[in-house]
C-alpha cells in the first residue's frame, strides 16, 4: 500500500495490494495523494510521541523521519489520526517503535478519519 505524498505533476498513483482492501488503509493513502504527510513526521512530534529508533527494523528509519516541510494547518497533534503509525509500526522485536507521551493515548487506527483529518481536509481544500 502506497502513494506519494501531495500532486506529482504526471499520473497520481494509489497502490493498493493484497492486504489493503479495508477501508480504512484506502483512505489513508488518499490523504497522502491529496498531500498529507504521516501524523509522526510533524515537526513538532516530539512533545507528543518518542520515537525508539532501536526497534525499528533495518531500512525502515526513513518512515519515521520529520518532514519539515509537512503542514499541519494550525491543528493539533491527532493520536487519533488515520495518517498515525501505529505503536509497532516497523517494528524488529515486537517493542513500541513511537511511544505516545500522553498516557492512554491510542494511536494507528485504520477505521476512518478523525475530526481533525476531516477539519484539515476541509481547511486544504476550502469545502
Amino acid at each position: 500500500c502506497y502513494s506519494y505524498v501531495g500532486h506529482q505533476r504526471r499520473e497520481q498513483d494509489i497502490s493498493i495490494g493484497r492486504g489493503c482492501e479495508r477501508m480504512g488503509i484506502v483512505a489513508h493513502e488518499i490523504l497522502h495523494a491529496l498531500g498529507f504527510w504521516h501524523e509522526q513526521s510533524r515537526k513538532d512530534r516530539d512533545q507528543y510521541v518518542t520515537i525508539n529508533w532501536n526497534n525499528i527494523r533495518a531500512g525502515k528509519a526513513h518512515n519515521f523521519n520529520k518532514h519539515l516541510n509537512s503542514h499541519t494547518l494550525g491543528a493539533p497533534y491527532d493520536y487519533n489520526s488515520l495518517m498515525h503509525y501505529g505503536r509497532r509500526s516497523f517494528s524488529k522485536n515486537g517493542r513500541d517503535t513511537i511511544t505516545p507521551k500522553k498516557s492512554g493515548a491510542a494511536i494507528g487506527q485504520r477505521d476512518g478519519l478523525s475530526r481533525v483529518d476531516i477539519w484539515q481536509v476541509r481547511k486544504r481544500y476550502s469545502c
